[in-house]
């Protein structure tokens, strides 16, 4: 005593949402790139806007991004660590002299996640 099973539409369904876990990564890391892109933007807007002097534009030029797969390293390079420190906290005399970068962030979070559920709902 014994039955067949047919699981062909279920390999095929298996596939299926193995493709578009691909494809969804891809369209996802598009979508981190620009969100990635648009706090640096504002980031280099708003140092630049705080105080238009030199020191100001250079420290906005510095600011970039670096990408891998879905996370997003943004903020000034490194190499003068005490130059953006004191661009941030500031010191014992002075405030910061840029604003906190997690407000560029925070502005951005909103369109990022809708876009990112998008990608899923295009998909499914």
């Amino acid at each position: 005593m014994g039955f067949h099973l047919d699981m062909s539409q279920v390999r095929r369904l298996a596939d299926d949402l193995r493709d578009a876990a691909q494809s969804i990564e891809v369209k996802a890391e598009k979508v981190v790139a620009k969100g990635a892109l648009n706090v640096k933007t504002q980031m280099q807007q708003e140092a630049v806007a705080f105080d238009s002097g030199t020191r100001h534009r250079k420290f906005a030029a510095d600011i970039s991004y670096d990408q891998k797969g879905l996370n997003a390293e943004i903020g000034p390079t490194l190499d003068d660590i005490g130059s953006v420190q004191l661009f941030y906290l500031g010191n014992y005399k002075t405030g910061p002299s840029v604003p906190d970068p997690s407000r560029a962030a925070e502005r951005e979070a909103p369109k990022l996640s809708g876009a990112l559920l998008d990608v899923g709902a295009d998909i499914l």
